[in-house]
């Protein structure tokens, strides 16, 4: 199994850096192409669904809105791991 890095960067300064393995192989930049990742058997089918539904939309629009989408899912990853945290140093 190898060992696929996601990094996590929270606007309040805080840092995680959560690992995930996968059987698959990871991402190299060469491969993040749209081809690359529907060809990935790697590649989630929510994200394949979500780049196919994208594809068809206008590329400005699509762009705009992956962003946004990308900053709230971000923004609530670290809410849940600074709240893990603060859960973590109240039961040492």
């Amino acid at each position: 199994m190898q060992k696929r890095n996601l990094r996590v960067v929270c606007s309040q300064g805080w840092r995680y850096f959560l690992a995930m393995t996968s059987e698959q192989h990871e991402h190299k930049p060469a491969e993040l192409t749209v081809e690359g990742i529907l060809k990935d058997p790697s590649t989630s089918r929510w994200l394949q669904t979500a780049l196919k539904s994208a594809l068809l939309r206008d590329i400005v629009d699509s762009a705009n809105d992956a962003a946004v989408l990308a900053a709230v899912l971000e923004e609530r990853a670290c809410l849940i791991l600074h709240e893990a945290q603060i859960e973590l140093s109240q039961e040492g």
